[in-house]
């Protein structure tokens, strides 16, 4: 199991690792720091249960090359017990934040829009009404140096030709809030767009 995001769930007690039930080595389980410190360190650890000596090899033979003025300074981070307060802290942060951005979300975006209420983490799924296309949007977005991700970039169906994802892990400054005011303002007019041509094409059925 990947333990990437685990540790930014919003819960007081958070739900436990599959790794805590393993008595006898069978799941290994990793996680790294890119999500919770800085995503320039590539810095991440895997506990190999009774694997370890051939996942060490392993990693060894991949990629040792990691920076070890790096792994020592975090390192000593954890030790000190710096991370655990640095991860509360983050968590509150993104909690306030992801509310935040629904809030925003709910006021300028067209109606029939709904965010996803994540459980954890500084990711938003946004679907949007479906005669919005989000390729569309991502293109009209980056006109106006705004930077979305479509859906279609995480699925190889069409199922999510109308979804967006967000990241709420930047400071919610007048940019950011502006940025997302912008992409509510092309939705909206990439919905009325789509709802003329549909009913173009309905007029012309008939």
């Amino acid at each position: 199991r990947r333990l990437l995001t685990a540790y930014l769930q919003f819960a007081e007690v958070p739900e436990p690792a599959v790794k805590s039930f393993d008595s006898k080595g069978w799941i290994m389980a990793c996680g790294g720091f890119s999500k919770t410190l800085a995503p320039d360190y590539r810095l991440g650890w895997l506990d190999g249960g009774r694997f370890a000596h051939e996942v060490r090899n392993l990693k060894f033979a991949s990629s040792a090359s990691e920076s070890m003025l790096l792994s020592e300074t975090v390192g000593l981070f954890l030790e000190s017990g710096g991370y655990e307060h640095h991860i509360r802290t983050v968590r509150r942060l993104y909690f306030s934040q992801v509310a935040t951005v629904r809030g925003l979300i709910a006021r300028h975006f067209p109606n029939g829009t709904r965010a996803t209420q994540p459980e954890g983490g500084f990711l938003l799924w946004v679907e949007m009404p479906p005669t919005i296309d989000s390729r569309e949007l991502f293109h009209a977005a980056l006109e106006e140096q705004v930077v979305i991700m479509p859906g279609q970039v995480y699925s190889r169906s069409s199922r999510y030709r109308h979804y967006i994802r967000l990241a709420c892990c930047q400071e919610i400054d007048d940019r950011y809030v502006n940025a997302i005011k912008t992409i509510g303002r092309l939705a909206s007019e990439l919905h009325v767009k789509g709802r003329k041509q549909t009913l173009r094409r309905v007029s012309t059925t008939e």
